[in-house]
């Protein structure tokens, strides 16, 4: 879908103004697994190796840019919010350019990122290469036997909406600012068409299948396949296991070892760490996919924090890159997008902003619109760039989201697969706790 969703606050786990996670404590220090590189001295500067792909990937189209980047290194940190939305703006000059940033930036993670296992360094791309058969991973298949949905239904504040209520709660939504025309009109389309609803035989992997804003239950109330690749937790396993149970779709995940076929012994088995069993869940998926509902999804939900976010969604990116190809297991991908980063929004977002802005009494104290002049392109066709970072979040951040960015541009773009990357909107999940 095109569809996309600007809001005023940040992406999901967030508040605008503050770092939720300054009080919190301090994160385990994972260290093994797909890491940043090690510079000359051994260290593993989050800065340096980020500011290195950024710097890549701007070369592919502007080499001022690119200079300029590389310069920023010492003030990273401030500075690449105006420099990655001028790599954008680059971007959104012609396809072509797109697909290049994209191709460059996805190149220099994977050639410069490594592995670590036991101790042993490798690069990334030779450890994708190389699964362990000593940690091999075993399946787990839990099968439904509840009726598929019917209807569109969302809780809302204790309440359920379907048909005109939601219609008109959505345009509502829309009316406010809250989400884009376009995205009305699709959720008001879906509503519309209860049959879409049915998603037997359909597969979809979900990659970071325990996340809050993730599809997991959704997907199976509709009758799907759904692979869930998510870390051990045999309380959270058994959760989702007892749930599966009761509703038409079903529930494939890995196994560290084979099972009596127990909901206990399924929990407790269930579950592979995308950061540090990388190759081996690329493995599993890759002789799982051909044996399940064709077409498959594969869809990026993850989020951790700091340097850990890029971490994973490198790891993501790594079976992404090798699964959903043309002529792959897999035939479509799907993100979970964030408002705070840059972006190309469509021209009615970009009229719907600048109505509200007039609409308010923001321009009479002084505030800015949030919506920017348009950037010249190869077709002479206007196109916008949202510029929704904010600093708090760190240059990390940003790096982690654009990778899911660079992999749908080559998907769609390059490879003709389909792809949703729609924007999520602001929520409060357990991670900003």
């Amino acid at each position: 879908s095109d569809c996309l969703v600007l809001l005023r606050g940040k992406e999901p786990g967030r508040a605008r103004g503050h770092n939720c996670h300054l009080l919190a404590p301090m994160p385990t220090i994972i260290t093994e697994g797909v890491q940043f590189p090690s510079g000359s001295d051994g260290k593993r500067s989050t800065i340096a190796g980020g500011v290195a792909v950024w710097a890549a990937a701007a070369r592919a189209v502007s080499a001022p840019l690119a200079d300029e980047m590389a310069r920023s290194k010492p003030t990273w940190r401030q500075a690449y919010p105006q420099l990655i939305t001028r790599l954008v703006e680059e971007q959104a000059y012609s396809t072509e350019r797109a697909i290049a940033v994209a191709e460059a930036g996805l190149a220099a993670l994977h050639s410069s990122f490594e592995f670590v296992r036991d101790g042993n360094v490798m690069p990334l791309d030779a450890a994708m290469c190389a699964p362990s058969s000593a940690r091999g991973l075993h399946t787990g298949t839990v099968t439904g036997a509840g009726e598929v949905a019917t209807s569109f239904a969302v809780p809302y504040f204790g309440d359920t909406l379907s048909g005109d209520a939601f219609a008109t709660q959505v345009m509502a939504w829309a009316e406010y600012g809250a989400l884009e025309p376009a995205g009305a009109r699709a959720l008001c389309e879906v509503s519309r068409r209860p049959e879409w609803l049915d998603l037997r035989g359909r597969t979809f992997v979900l990659l970071g299948a325990t996340a809050e804003l993730g599809p997991l239950h959704f997907l199976l109330r509709c009758g799907a396949t759904v692979v869930a690749i998510a870390r051990g937790s045999p309380a959270k396993w058994k959760e989702m296991i007892l749930q599966a149970q009761t509703t038409p779709g079903s529930l494939v995940f890995p196994l560290s070892k084979a099972t009596d076929g127990s909901v206990t012994g399924l929990s407790a088995a269930a579950g592979a760490d995308l950061l540090t069993d990388t190759p081996e869940i690329c493995a599993w998926l890759a002789a799982l996919l051909p044996t399940l509902p064709s077409p498959a999804t594969i869809g990026t939900y993850t989020y951790l924090d700091g340097e850990l976010n890029v971490r994973i969604s490198v790891a993501c990116d790594a079976i992404c890159a090798r699964l959903a190809v043309p002529g792959g297991p897999a035939t479509a991908l799907a993100f979970v997008q964030t408002p705070s980063q840059a972006f190309v929004v469509p021209g009615e977002a970009i009229g719907a902003s600048d109505a509200a802005y007039t609409a308010s009494r923001l321009r009479y104290l002084g505030y800015p619109k949030n919506s920017r002049t348009a950037v010249p392109t190869a077709s002479g066709e206007p196109r916008f760039v949202h510029d929704g970072f904010v600093t708090v979040q760190g240059p990390n951040y940003a790096l982690a989201k654009a990778v899911n960015l660079w992999r749908a541009v080559l998907a769609r773009s390059r490879d003709g697969l389909l792809v949703s990357s729609n924007v999520a909107p602001a929520c409060r999940t357990a991670s900003m706790q």
